[in-house]
Order: structure tokens, then C-alpha cells, then sequence
């Protein structure tokens, strides 16, 4: 699998009050949600699109994409947000940009 990683200077970033966004594991987030105020926002496409864009990568045949997609299960966590991930890289860029300025004037 692929491996997430955040440096330590992202602790150090909440600390002194600045927004720290951070691509992870579903497993890592509830550690994180009990060392820090988190919002969780799940990114999510249908599966068929899901399936072409994991095709399109190259890296996973057809079986393995099959694992792969039906290893889905429902979040062990809280989630605060959604964002459908259907139309280009840009919208889902711009929804996730507005959530982001919402909850800063929040």
C-alpha cells in the first residue's frame, strides 16, 4: 500500500493557531481527533468512477481493483463533511477551499 506521513512541524502549525490540512488513512484519524480539533471531510466518488480512475493509475489490475473496492466500509469516525469528487480536480478543489474558509469564519 501506499504510505501517509505528516512532519511533526504540523503539531507545532496547530499550536500556534494556523489551519493544517493532511491527506490520511481512515485509520489514523481517530488518533488524530483525539490530539487535535479536527474536521473530517470524506472525498468520495461513485464506484465506477472510482474504478476508471484507480484503472487509469496503472498500478492495479482488474482483481486487485475489485479488492480494493470492496474493502469499503463505513468510517469508523465522525464525518462533518462530504465532498462529491464527480466533476473535475478544480470543483472538488473549490469545495474543499470553501469549507475551508466557512470554518475559518466559523
Amino acid at each position: 500500500g501506499l504510505a501517509y506521513a505528516r512532519p511533526g512541524s504540523g503539531a507545532l502549525d496547530r499550536r500556534h493557531g494556523r489551519q493544517v490540512g493532511a491527506n490520511v488513512s481512515r485509520s489514523a484519524i481517530a488518533a488524530l481527533c483525539a490530539r487535535f480539533t479536527c474536521c473530517v471531510v470524506m472525498i468520495e466518488a461513485g464506484e465506477a468512477l472510482r474504478r476508471a480512475r484507480i484503472a487509469a493509475r496503472g498500478r492495479e489490475g482488474g482483481t486487485a481493483i475489485d479488492a480494493r473496492l470492496s474493502r469499503s466500509v463505513p468510517p469508523p469516525f465522525r464525518l462533518d463533511a462530504c465532498i462529491r469528487n464527480e466533476g473535475t480536480l478544480a470543483e472538488a478543489g473549490d469545495a474543499l477551499v470553501t469549507l475551508i474558509m466557512e470554518g475559518r469564519r466559523a
